[in-house]
Formats: structure tokens, C-alpha cells, sequence
């Protein structure tokens, strides 16, 4: 037995400090950086790998090319002849660049010039020099013959800027029933001077004139292409037996339509009443002169450059 004066032993168990810390004696948790930190190490590799290929694809898409920026159109969908008369499935719509756009083309439905200048006002804005060259284009080829266009030509400014030129586009649908003026290829823009009637003058001088001439031989006719330059002469008699004159009615009139570009069937008039007929360009004086000048004698055309 131990005596009151012995030393204690020491006990096993050391009594709970009730005032110390909790953690005493552990290790304390981590905090979420080191957290973070620990797992990062550990997935070192896969981290890597990530971040490769996220530089990767913001390298292929930094050298992605932009989409370009196109505006909807109307092309040929297969050749068309002379004279042929427009129906839905003859155009199809296709995209093009802005700057290949054409004056006077014809839109798909519901796209009636307004893509064209949203397209080019995200391609390059306007500035003093393309303004001045769209009112110069617009005084050229206003002979009072578009003025179906005027509602559009607002919508279709913006172009202008980017091609430097005024573009008007035709609405939609008008174009159905109409005759191609001469012969269309497939894919070919399709624009209003392609259409028979006043737009066979579109580009040339203000106030010209469309002047059919019945020429004495037929088949002159069959050297003649659109926009071939000719001098236009008339040649009379005062009788049977009197002297023959021959007169210049016009000099260097360029040929509108004629005959050899119309289909053998379905063609402008009907092919018994088109032999020996043209059509040509000519001022007012001169067409005051050409008009009836098969009554007065006969007609012939001078090939000239």
C-alpha cells in the first residue's frame, strides 16, 4: 500500500483540457486552397491537356477565315432563249458577293433589296467619294424607264458604298411573264435589261427611242448580233424608170433584238411576220426619220465599228 506521503503514479489517461484547443494534438483541416492546390498537383496531366486544347481551338478559330458576306439574287436555272416567256422554275435564287450585284437584278421573294444593303453596310460603310459616284451612276441611267425601282432604291443605298455604284433591285415576282430580250445561260445574273419592253433602252442616251425597221433583204438579219453599231439607209426611186437615192436615215444606231435570237417556236411575233425585222436605238430626230421608211423605199443596214 502507498503511504499518504508517496508521490502519485501517473495516470494513463490524461484528463480532457477543457480550456485548450480542440484540434490539440491532430492536424488542423486544410482550407479549400490548399484543397485546391493538392488536387491541381494531382491532375496535373489532365490539366494540361485541357489547356492545350483550348489554346488549340482558339488558334483555329482566330485562323478561321469570316464567313463572307453574300445577299440573295436571281439566276437563269438552265438556258433560256430569246423571246422565252419567264415562269417561277425559270430563276432560282443565288448567293452572291455584293459587289458583283448588278443594277436593275432581280430578287427572290421577300428579299427585295434590303439584303443587299444590309450586306454591304457590314462590308464597308460609305463615304463622301462613293456618294458622289452613286448620284453620276443614277443621272446615267435614269431615262424615265425604271421607275417601278424607285421604292427599292432607298433599301439598296447601302450597296452602294461597297460597290461604288447605285444598285436597284426589281421586286419580287414582276419578272413572271415576261420575255427574255436575248439569250440567257444558265447562272447568269437575270437584271431588267434582260426583259423585253422599255428596258431594251436601259444604258443608252436619255430620251432614246426603240424603232423596228423592216429591211428590204431578210437575210441581213442574220449578221446582225445585239449591239451591233449600223447606219441605217434608204433607198428610193422617183419612178419605175427614175433615178435611185440613197439616203442616210442614221449613222451608228445600235441593234436592240433581232429575229435569229428568238426560239423557232414561241419566239417574240410569229415567224412568218419577224423576217427582215429589227429594232434599233435612235434619238428622237432620228427616229422620226426611220419610222415608215419601208413605206417610202427600201431599207438596208450598214455594218459599222
Amino acid at each position: 500500500m502507498r503511504s499518504a506521503n508517496s508521490p502519485e503514479a501517473p495516470s494513463r489517461y490524461a484528463p480532457p483540457r477543457w480550456g485548450g484547443s480542440p484540434f490539440a494534438g491532430r492536424t488542423p483541416p486544410a482550407t479549400p486552397r490548399e484543397k485546391f492546390v493538392r488536387w491541381l498537383r494531382r491532375r496535373r496531366r489532365l490539366v494540361a491537356a485541357l489547356l492545350l486544347c483550348a489554346a488549340t481551338a482558339i488558334a483555329v478559330q482566330q485562323l478561321t477565315p469570316a464567313r463572307p458576306v453574300t445577299t440573295n439574287v436571281l439566276v437563269a436555272a438552265h438556258d433560256l432563249p430569246a423571246g422565252h416567256t419567264l415562269v417561277p422554275t425559270d430563276l432560282m435564287p443565288a448567293a452572291v458577293s455584293p459587289a458583283m450585284v448588278p443594277d436593275g437584278t432581280l430578287t427572290p421573294p421577300g428579299n427585295v433589296g434590303a439584303n443587299v444593303g444590309d450586306a454591304a453596310s457590314r462590308a464597308s460603310p460609305p463615304n463622301d467619294g462613293d456618294t458622289a459616284d452613286t448620284g453620276d451612276t443614277g443621272d446615267t441611267g435614269s431615262t424615265g424607264r425604271t421607275g417601278g425601282t424607285a421604292d427599292t432604291a432607298g433599301a439598296a443605298a447601302g450597296h452602294a458604298g461597297a460597290a461604288g455604284t447605285s444598285t436597284q433591285t426589281v421586286p419580287a415576282g414582276s419578272w413572271v411573264g415576261r420575255q427574255v430580250s436575248g439569250p440567257v445561260r444558265r447562272g447568269e445574273v437575270m437584271t431588267d435589261a434582260a426583259l423585253l419592253g422599255d428596258e431594251l433602252l436601259i444604258g443608252a442616251p436619255p430620251g432614246s427611242q426603240a424603232v423596228p425597221l423592216r429591211l428590204a433583204d431578210p437575210s441581213t438579219v442574220r449578221l446582225l448580233r445585239q449591239g451591233q453599231l449600223v447606219n441605217v439607209v434608204l433607198s428610193s426611186s422617183a419612178g419605175l424608170d427614175g433615178p435611185t437615192s440613197n439616203d442616210v436615215l442614221a449613222r451608228s444606231v445600235p441593234v436592240l433584238w433581232t429575229p435569229n435570237l428568238a426560239a423557232s417556236t414561241g419566239g417574240l411575233l410569229p415567224s412568218q411576220e419577224t423576217d427582215g425585222l429589227v429594232v434599233v436605238a435612235a434619238t428622237a430626230e432620228q427616229a422620226s426619220l426611220l419610222a415608215g421608211a419601208s413605206a417610202r423605199g427600201k431599207v438596208f443596214l450598214v455594218l459599222v465599228n
